[in-house]
């Protein structure tokens, strides 16, 4: 059913460490949770290159970010 959308499953292990540290303290990982992770980067990067080709095309430029209350106009003249 998702066969045509998915491009790789990954099966990350239960890690008490996420759960009450969150990613906080990467290095209280287990091993198999640093290993699915790496698998896990893996994929992500198989399935973009896949998609986009070799190499990545760059990043669009992000928008301005406003101080909180305020808003910025950005026109389209101004991201080139």
């Amino acid at each position: 059913m998702l066969q045509d959308r998915v491009s790789a499953v990954v099966n990350v292990p239960f890690d008490s460490h996420i759960r009450t540290h969150g990613l906080a303290e990467p290095t209280r990982l287990k091993q198999r949770t640093l290993e699915a992770a790496a698998e896990l980067a893996r994929a992500v990067m198989a399935s973009l290159h896949k998609t986009w080709g070799e190499p990545l095309p760059a990043a669009p430029v992000p928008a301005p970010v406003a101080p909180s209350g305020e808003s910025i106009l950005v026109q389209q003249s101004d991201l080139t």
